[in-house]
């Protein structure tokens, strides 16, 4: 057992326990260090108990998802990493009502299998997700989306387990939500319903294709990269401005370090190749801000998250 987690913390509760686990395989970067320890709870009454022992330990808590907007700092992190793979989280219902059926997921489950489930059915309500890989707990956490709209568009309500153990139900009215961000501080989403809009199973199967190959055709899907890299900046008039625009305007497009690049398809969108470091990417990051600055007098903020064993948002 690691020396900063006391055994007795997770002997005898439901989860599965992996040592130095690399998160490198769990980023869509390829990159980065590992987890002191990454515990996989298979149960919801495990799940509580261990949030509300670590809290009482004073023991840092991560929350993994698909990884798909994730750094790992390459020393890795410390304390638990907490991932929902057990199929208790990963559930996916449909209640019977055929003029507006709700949709009920766990936090765990893949977004790519909810649309393709959703396709299978009928039903509308989440299309606009197509393209976005995330768990349905971490998209709802950064309000995902793009041009099409966002996850909390159709959502009903969400499950969460609070710092103390206790598990919460917010409805939709409760919760606020805005530009890649949301008002829920509990630190596990467990589940959330969704309101759907029955449909044919065909033309909401085109939808979702017609939205994945825009992206396809405007974003480097095919590369190692954890989608933008950026948040999209207020202008003056309190309208967003595309960040890889004015990355792209700073003269960025193919710029490297090491192993990392700035894309040429997409200027927000940082790739890696084989051999790539965290710190190739965050000198990339800076070299952005920077220049960004320089031209327009703008600080551009991450979208992607950094974990590591101090704080790295606290630095830029």
């Amino acid at each position: 057992m690691n020396s900063s987690v006391p055994a007795t913390l997770l002997s005898d509760l439901q989860v599965d326990v992996t040592e130095n686990a690399s998160l490198a395989d769990a980023s869509w970067y390829r990159i980065g260090g590992s987890a002191d320890m990454l515990v996989k709870p298979r149960s919801i009454e495990s799940l509580c108990q261990l949030l509300q022992r670590a809290t009482e330990q004073e023991i840092r808590i991560r929350v993994l998802g698909r990884g798909a907007n994730l750094l790992v700092c390459d020393e890795g992190v410390d304390g638990l990493v907490i991932s929902l793979e057990h199929e208790n989280f990963r559930m996916l219902e449909v209640a019977a009502d055929d003029t507006s059926p709700l949709l009920e997921v766990g936090g765990g489950t893949d977004m790519s299998r909810t649309l393709m489930e959703c396709s299978r059915r009928g039903l509308d309500g989440l299309s606009q997700m197509a393209g976005i890989p995330a768990s349905i707990g971490g998209a709802i956490r950064m309000n995902a989306g793009g041009r099409y709209g966002s996850i909390s568009d159709h959502l009903h309500s969400v499950t969460t387990i609070g710092i103390d153990g206790t598990q919460r139900e917010y409805g939709i009215d409760e919760l606020e939500f805005d530009y890649r961000s949301c008002s829920i501080q509990d630190p596990v989403i467990t589940g959330a319903t969704f309101r759907m809009q029955p449909d044919d199973p065909t033309r909401v199967r085109e939808k979702v294709k017609e939205i994945f190959r825009y992206k396809t055709g405007t974003q480097p899907l095919a590369e190692k990269s954890a989608g933008c890299v950026f948040r999209n900046p207020l202008g003056p008039d309190d309208q967003r401005i595309s960040a890889g625009r004015l990355i792209d305007e700073a003269g960025l497009k193919g710029t490297t370090r090491g192993g990392a690049c700035i894309s040429e398809h997409h200027a927000n969108f940082f790739t890696t190749t084989p051999g790539s470091s965290t710190d190739d990417l965050l000198d990339l990051i800076r070299i952005a801000q920077d220049a960004v600055h320089e031209e327009t007098g703008i600080r551009l903020e991450t979208e992607l998250v950094v974990w590591s064993r101090h704080d790295w948002s606290k630095d830029r």
